[in-house]
């Protein structure tokens, strides 16, 4: 009897295997109990909602599985496209902070040129007061120098005239003299 019960039992399944083969469908392959029990639960969901309606703040679940599984594909198509989107804008984003972040260094190192030509600038305008006071006292100075040669030239020249009239006065007295004699003389 037991090698019949053992024979018998040989070709049923045992408790662990109906645990994960419990019936074969064709479209779907072999199913585990948890599945089963998961569609069944699904199902009895479906009816309910379908019995009571959509709640208003749910949209309403889709009719067939296959358009569940539809929907789901899609949702993750849409994730896949989004997370794309998403890495594009971030690399986009950096890009833009890199390039940001150079345009404030080059306008940080634009403010500090700017700012050294600016003190070379005060600097040159410093020293351009300092040559024009420079300039007046030299200009102050020559036309000092210039006044005084003119004075001495001028001196000279009124002692040269004075010379030269003292000579014509000489030759003068002398011609008068002369004439003089030979007006006596006659």
């Amino acid at each position: 009897m037991d090698n019949i019960n053992d024979e018998l039992s040989a070709g049923l399944p045992t408790i662990d295997e109906q645990e994960t083969v419990v019936s074969h469908n064709v479209a779907d392959g072999p199913m585990t109990l948890a599945e089963i029990h998961r569609m069944i639960e699904e199902a009895e969901a479906e009816e309910e909602l379908r019995a009571n309606g959509p709640d208003e703040n749910e949209e309403a679940l889709p009719d067939t599985l296959p358009e569940a599984q539809g929907d789901i594909l899609f949702l993750r198509d849409q994730i896949d496209i989004l997370n794309k989107e998403n890495q594009h804008l971030r690399n986009y984003i950096r890009v833009h902070e890199d390039e940001a972040y150079e345009k404030e260094d080059l306008l940080d190192e634009k403010d500090a040129i700017n700012k050294a030509l600016e003190d070379q600038v005060k600097q040159l305008q410093e020293q351009v007061l300092v040559l024009q006071e420079h300039q007046k006292g030299y200009m102050a100075r020559k036309n000092k120098e210039n006044r005084a040669n003119i004075a001495k030239k001028e001196r000279e020249n009124v002692a040269a005239l004075a010379e030269q009239a003292a000579e014509h006065r000489a030759q003068s007295a002398k011609f008068v003299d002369a004439v003089l004699g030979e007006i006596n003389r006659l």
